[in-house]
């Protein structure tokens, strides 16, 4: 399940940037992000445009529409309205991060806390094979040997589960910390000079 969501962020971050690039109208970018709901970047711009169509219109309304003296008019300025942009960014890239990170504390727990349960499993174990030398009264190595093997299944069991999930949570916090740089350069970067630049 990660590898596709992560995988699809990737594919489709990558069609919105080329296509980004290639189109001037911000407008014509809304529309064709709105297909690429995967991409993180897709989502970012898509709150940033939103919050300047919301900026625009504030700024082109009558004041007496709005209710507001005319010395309220210093509020709608060009900073405060990128203030409102930024703010929209960065909620944005919250809620883009929290989703590309869902579920990836499962796989950390499970990495952390297997070989423990494992451990647990080879305790009880040994236990269970010194509690049958007590009673049988002898400690041959046909009396030992099968407790403490079957002991030490529990010990493998518990890493076969743990090394699998701790490479897949590197591997993945990995695609995700590249994902979030690329978040962070695009919203400081290309997406305010676009949106500041638009007439």
């Amino acid at each position: 399940l990660k590898f596709r969501v992560i995988r699809s962020a990737i594919k489709e971050t990558e069609l919105f940037l080329g296509m980004f690039w290639e189109t001037a109208k911000l407008s014509q970018i809304y529309a064709e992000a709105k297909k690429l709901r995967n991409s993180p970047l897709a989502e970012i711009f898509r709150s940033g445009y939103i919050e300047l169509e919301k900026v625009r219109k504030l700024a082109t309304s009558p004041m007496q529409d709005l209710g507001q003296a005319s010395s309220d008019l210093d509020l709608i300025s060009p900073i405060m309205g990128m203030g409102n942009i930024r703010r929209a960014l960065e909620q944005a890239m919250i809620a883009e991060r929290t989703r590309l990170e869902k579920n990836l504390n499962f796989l950390a727990t499970t990495g952390s806390t297997s070989p423990f349960i494992g451990l647990f499993g080879t305790v009880w174990g040994i236990m269970d094979a010194f509690r049958k030398i007590g009673v049988r009264g002898s400690t041959n190595l046909a009396t030992v040997a099968p407790g403490i093997s079957e002991a030490l299944i529990a010990t493998a069991a518990g890493l076969f589960a743990a090394i699998p999930a701790v490479v897949a949570y590197n591997y993945y916090i990995g695609k995700v910390k590249n994902l979030s740089s690329e978040m962070d350069n695009f919203s400081s970067g290309a997406v305010c000079l676009a949106l500041a630049s638009e007439p």
